[in-house]
């Protein structure tokens, strides 16, 4: 908003605001102009409210020949870091969800996924042609660029659970955290049933989560690591020992199933950990709160398996002496 320091400065007629986008940091191509409204000196808005000026992007007239030709785009296109940049052995894929759905299903517009594309060193039309097969996806469009993914708040759980990732939206975000109150305990007695469960869903917080584009690497593992799987698989294992000896409290395995405990809230990020590492000996891993199920390939490889975890964990060997 514009605070109005004196009458002339916003005089009593038509009158155009332009917005200019100067230079790139190497990540952003632009920004949004969300609201606008000129204070007063007392802070009272001058203007009438306004919803932002949003585009979603086209639903009809798409040509088949570009949808084809932007999903090839956005699976093999060889990409730069951005417009003047160096080359970079991430796809369009790599970085977003698989198939593109996170740029529909969060509605970036047509021009926005044009522009991001000519920014890793696509044409125009080539832009435009991801852009027409993103738009092709059968996928809902509940989000907005700027509304954090599972911003909690009231009304969330009435939506279908394929919108929850969408969020509240903004409008959500409390502006002091004591406001909170008012909505854990909306009959005003603070006393406590142990009983009942607090849907976090529902209650709003005074913090704004990261917004989708927060949650994009900035530099893909393809890029980070070199491309010699031995690197990779080096660089991965290191990491891994790092996360495991900062939050695994102990190891334990029957038949090929290995069974990390970890702090409260821990357990999805180890298993991610375990995951990306390049551990070969580990088929897949299951998460819950403090819980990690490691399920090896071999039908008694969970001994050799928790034996290597709990020497990265900087356990004893046997994995299941609990850390202080």
């Amino acid at each position: 908003s514009f605070r109005v320091l004196g009458v002339s400065l916003v005089p009593r007629r038509a009158n155009t605001i332009s917005f200019r986008f100067n230079f790139t940091d190497g990540v952003s191509i632009g920004f949004r102009v969300l609201d606008l409204n000129v204070l007063n000196a007392s802070n009272r808005r001058l203007l009438p409210e306004s919803q932002p000026v949003f585009v979603r992007g086209r639903t009809s007239g798409l040509s088949v020949s570009d949808v084809l030709a932007g999903s090839n785009l956005w699976y093999n296109a060889n990409l730069r870091l951005n417009w003047i940049g160096t080359p970079i052995n991430a796809k369009c894929g790599d970085c977003h969800a698989d198939s593109g759905a996170d740029l529909k299903y969060y509605s970036f517009s047509d021009k926005a996924i044009s522009e991001r594309a000519r920014f890793h060193g696509m044409t125009l039309t080539e832009g435009r042609q991801v852009a027409t097969y993103i738009r092709s996806l059968a996928v809902n469009s509940p989000g907005t660029p700027w509304d954090p993914p599972y911003q909690p708040g009231p009304g969330l759980d009435s939506k279908p659970a394929d919108e929850f990732a969408a969020g509240a939206g903004l409008a959500w975000v409390l502006p002091d955290d004591s406001l909170s109150f008012d909505y854990m305990f909306p009959n005003g007695n603070p006393s406590v049933n142990f009983t009942n469960t607090l849907n976090i869903r529902e209650l709003p917080i005074a913090l704004p989560l990261p917004d989708w584009n927060s949650w994009l690497p900035r530099v893909h593992p393809k890029d980070s690591y070199g491309t010699a799987t031995g690197e990779v698989y080096n660089r991965g294992h290191d990491r891994l020992g790092r996360v495991l000896s900062e939050l695994v409290l102990s190891v334990d395995h029957s038949g090929n199933m290995v069974v990390i405990r970890t702090p409260s809230g821990a357990a999805s990020y180890v298993a991610s950990a375990i995951d990306r590492s390049g551990t070969l000996s580990i088929l897949g891993t299951v998460a819950g709160s403090d819980t990690v199920l490691a399920v090896t390939r071999d039908l008694d490889g969970g001994a050799q398996a928790c034996q290597e975890l709990a020497a990265l964990a900087g356990l004893n060997e046997q994995g299941t002496s609990v850390k202080q």
